[in-house]
């Protein structure tokens, strides 16, 4: 066995599995014990301004900057703020041109996932199962295309 077939094995001897509900694995016991709240509804954070409940120290700290006005991370481009990280992580995108999420059925690219899995829900109909992409590929014989009439510059 080649040493980094080894350490994988080793690495996933070490993952902690949800086993109440969903089955997901984790690298530690402390993420397992933070996701673990999703499922239980346990909510050990309290907001001591407003009373608001929180499962997570981070998301009460984050809540906490709604009632401050403290927004602590800042565009290098712009100089946008922002009260959490990931978001502005995304919005920097903008200005790269980075759109690393693309939809599996047109290819349209979009610079976050949430953005695109709302894209993606308007390929689907009503009470019908996503299309797979084969059904969707465009071909020669004039096969209806009316998915792919958007653009691909992100306005979606």
């Amino acid at each position: 066995m080649s040493s980094t077939a080894n350490v994988q094995l080793q690495a996933e001897k070490l993952i902690q599995y949800c086993n109440e509900v969903c089955g997901k694995g984790f690298l530690t016991r402390v993420d397992l014990r933070v996701h673990s709240t999703m499922h239980t509804g346990k909510k050990d954070f309290e907001c001591d301004i407003c009373g608001k409940d929180f499962a997570r120290r981070s998301a009460l700290q984050c809540h906490r900057r709604s009632h401050t006005g403290e927004r602590p991370y800042r565009c290098d481009v712009c100089n946008k703020t922002f009260t959490q990280f990931s978001p502005m992580n995304i919005h920097k995108r903008l200005h790269t041109g980075e759109r690393p999420y693309a939809c599996d059925i047109c290819e349209k690219s979009f610079t976050s996932r949430s953005t695109m899995m709302c894209h993606r829900k308007k390929h689907e109909k009503p009470n019908q199962e996503p299309p797979s992409l084969n059904e969707l590929k465009l071909e020669e014989d004039g096969k209806d295309t009316s998915h792919l009439t958007e653009s691909n510059d992100g306005t979606d």
